[in-house]
């Protein structure tokens, strides 16, 4: 199957430009045969090496919000895409962002909050932009103890449809503009990996056009 470069690369009407961001050297290496199978937009392809979310927000801080649009594809391999990048895109009004959630995120919150690495709550709290998560997806419960009277304890209570609608909040707490029906992208038995979610951060005419186009692509996948 062509990866998402490609499948960019054939829309008709072509894109004035396109910017494809990769850190592993190999991948790079791949995705300059481009210029190559495409000719006709070689002087059109930007690659750059280097981690996405630094060359993504240097690129939103020094946007064209008067005259440049843009689509961005953010398709991380697990945890990489931070909320602060996140934030920069939708800052500019400008950016339609197809956006790969990760529910690996569901492992690093382990049975009992207090056993989660400071690393791993990093990570949460880069992911989210917040430590909403914990509050969202620990409750405590009281256990009955005939020996020791009555025991507070804190329980993970987390579905990996509630960690979706999670994530989509936070989306539309910084996105004016969010598709209401993200869908699933699964694995060899049916395991959910991903959730694809669109935002647009044009808040006018062309943000509602461009949520139409969106949920009648994320019904059909």
């Amino acid at each position: 199957l062509d990866g998402s470069a490609k499948i960019a690369l054939r829309v008709a009407p072509p894109f004035h430009r396109f910017l494809f961001i990769e850190h592993d050297s190999g991948k790079v290496l791949e995705l300059e045969k481009l210029k190559t199978e495409f000719p006709s937009l070689a002087i059109s392809i930007d690659i750059q090496k280097g981690d996405a979310n630094k060359t993504i927000r240097e690129l939103c801080n020094t946007w064209d919000r008067k005259g440049t649009r843009g689509v961005l594809f953010l398709d991380p391999f697990g945890m990489q895409v931070e909320w602060e990048t996140v934030k920069a895109i939708a800052a500019t009004g400008c950016i339609d962002t197809w956006i790969l959630f990760p529910f690996a995120a569901n492992r690093l919150m382990t049975k009992s909050p207090d056993d989660i690495p400071s690393s791993w709550r990093e990570r949460l709290g880069m992911l989210f932009g917040s430590d909403e998560w914990e509050r969202r997806f620990y409750k405590e419960r009281t256990l009955v103890d005939i020996f020791h009277g009555d025991v507070t304890v804190v329980e993970k209570k987390l579905t990996l449809e509630g960690l979706g609608a999670f994530y989509g909040e936070r989306l539309r707490s910084v996105f004016p503009v969010v598709a209401p029906n993200p869908s699933g992208l699964h694995r060899d038995g049916n395991r959910p990996l991903f959730q694809l979610f669109f935002a647009a951060a044009n808040a006018g005419k062309g943000g509602r056009i461009a949520l139409k186009i969106a949920e009648h692509i994320l019904r059909n996948i």
